[in-house]
C-alpha cells in the first residue's frame, strides 16, 4: 500500500509499466468532473471508475483483495477511512474468488485504518487487502484499475 498526495504521484511511474500512462491520464483530464462509471484509458488493460457512494460505517464494511488488478484510489470529496491488513494474514474468507470481477472478501478485521482526505490517493497491490468507503458523509472518488 501506497498513500501520499497527488502533487508527488510521479515518484511511483517506475512501479508499474502502465503507470506513467495513467499518471498522464490523471494529470491531463479533470477525472473529478467525469461522469459517474466506468472509463477505458487503455484497451483491456486500464480503466478508471468514478464514483460517488455514502460511507458505510465499519460494521458494514469488509476486508477486498484482488488479484488481477492494482487499485489507484483518487479522493475528490468526503473523508473516505480505509482498513488495511496484508493478504496473507487473512485467514476467515467471506466468500469465494470471484474471478469474472476480481474480487475477494474476508471477514478478518484490517491492522489498521487510515483517513484519506481529498487530494490525496492511495495505492493497492494485490497482496493489500483494503476496506474502503468508511466514513460519516458521500465520498466522491476515482478508482483506477491496473491490470498487473
Amino acid at each position: 500500500m501506497i498513500i501520499d498526495h497527488l502533487s508527488n504521484i510521479r515518484r511511483y511511474q517506475n512501479l508499474h509499466k502502465h503507470f506513467p500512462e495513467i499518471f498522464e491520464y490523471l494529470e491531463k483530464n479533470n477525472i473529478k468532473d467525469l461522469p459517474i462509471g466506468k472509463h477505458d484509458i487503455i484497451k483491456d488493460q486500464a480503466y478508471i471508475s468514478i464514483d460517488k457512494v455514502p460511507a458505510r460505517d465499519k460494521k458494514n464494511a469488509h476486508l477486498e483483495a484482488h488479484r488481477k488488478y492494482i487499485d489507484i484510489q483518487v479522493i475528490f470529496s468526503g473523508l473516505d477511512t480505509m482498513g488495511w491488513k496484508p493478504v496473507f494474514h487473512c485467514k476467515k474468507t467471506q466468500n469465494d474468488y470471484d474471478e469474472e470481477k476480481d474480487i475477494i472478501f474476508y471477514k478478518d478485521s484490517p491492522d489498521f485504518f487510515v483517513s484519506v482526505a481529498p487530494g490525496f490517493f492511495v495505492i493497492f497491490f494485490p497482496e493489500d487487502a483494503h476496506m474502503p468507503l468508511i466514513g460519516t458523509k458521500e465520498i466522491h472518488k476515482a478508482v483506477a484499475k491496473i491490470k498487473i
